[in-house]
């Protein structure tokens, strides 16, 4: 499988991943004025809605679920904690993938 796919040896993300991801990067990308910064959400956005993303993609989406910090969130629930601590490990895996 080639490194641009959503599809990394057996680790992949669900949609449902996708979708969290990509709403979380687009509440962080939202709010920064730098149209640098928008335009790369956007860029990764479209790659997301693809099913495809690629390496530059994966260190963006770990930077955002770092930026988040659920273990700092005291308004997150359990579940909601789990699953973005569960996506930055599953991004961190893909990337020493690649």
């Amino acid at each position: 499988m080639e490194a641009g796919h959503n599809m990394i040896g057996s680790l992949q993300y669900t949609p449902e991943e996708m979708a969290v991801i990509d709403g979380v990067i687009g509440g962080i990308y939202s709010r920064m004025a730098d149209s640098k910064l928008q335009k790369s959400y956007w860029i990764l956005h479209e790659h997301l809605q693809s099913g495809v993303v690629n390496q530059i993609d994966l260190q963006r989406i770990e930077s955002a679920l770092a930026f988040t910090d659920p273990g700092g969130c005291t308004t997150c629930s359990k579940e909601g904690y789990r699953e973005l601590t569960s996506l930055r490990l599953k991004t961190q895996a893909m990337l020493r993938i690649m």
